[in-house]
């Protein structure tokens, strides 16, 4: 009997990079499942944010997430685009708003360019 070795894990980064691709050809904002779609967004930051920094994401709301975020050296045009993302998530998956399929993509790329930016802090 061969023992395998076990199968590395991908890194932070390139783990939130394959699951946001993921996402992407779901087509969950396109296809009525908006709901999903920013849980997942909200899911996929919050995985990177506790691999990458070690920081408990689980039991924090977006609001403490943006105060972990703000403790970072994240340019101040970033953080108000993050800003912007992680509410609209809030909206979405609470009070039931429908954004705009152009809000989508724009949530998605702040989203993907809120991982690639903390990625290159450390």
């Amino acid at each position: 009997m061969k023992i395998q070795p076990p199968v590395p894990l991908a890194g932070p980064y390139e783990e939130a990079m394959q699951a946001l691709e993921t996402l992407r050809l779901q087509g969950w904002s396109s296809n009525g499942e908006i709901k999903m779609y920013y849980t997942r967004l909200n899911e996929i930051l919050r995985r990177f944010i506790f691999r990458k920094l070690n920081i408990s994401t689980v039991e924090k709301t977006n609001e403490d997430l943006l105060q972990e975020f703000r403790g970072l050296n994240i340019p101040q045009d970033a953080y108000k685009e993050i800003v912007t993302a992680l509410r609209m998530t809030d909206f979405v998956k609470f009070a039931k708003y429908l954004p705009q399929p152009e809000d989508n993509k724009n949530n998605f790329t702040i989203i993907q360019s809120a991982i690639r930016i903390v990625n290159n802090l450390s």
